[in-house]
């Protein structure tokens, strides 16, 4: 990525909250490069969903299938749906699993 690119996406993180939220981390005491941001995470779900459904019609179809939609639909739907899936863990109950995540990038400790 450019240096160009790389700032851009920084402040783009700085002025939208929702960037400092954890989505996925390694254990305690890893340190920073073990932790992938909630809104990448729903996003590379959403990403490796909607590759698996155009490189596998057979998974498609039998999806399409059983959500009563027709194949571009479920291709269209179901990289939305499946960004959603961890909505949940913007939740205190889920950042509060590692405290010095949710203190590291929300800049405050959580509640119990």
């Amino acid at each position: 990525m450019s240096s160009s690119r790389r700032s851009a996406a920084s402040a783009a993180e700085a002025a939208s909250p929702y960037y400092r939220y954890w989505g996925k981390a390694g254990a305690a005491g890893e340190g920073p490069a073990s932790v992938h941001l909630l809104p990448y995470h729903c996003l590379d779900v959403a990403a490796a969903g909607q590759a698996l459904l155009e490189i596998n019609p057979r998974l498609a179809e039998y999806l399409a299938r059983l959500t009563g939609l027709d194949v571009a639909g479920l291709r269209r739907w179901a990289p939305f749906f499946l960004a959603l899936h961890d909505i949940g863990k913007f939740a205190d109950a889920f950042q509060n699993l590692r405290p010095d995540l949710r203190t590291r990038l929300l800049g405050r400790a959580g509640s119990r």
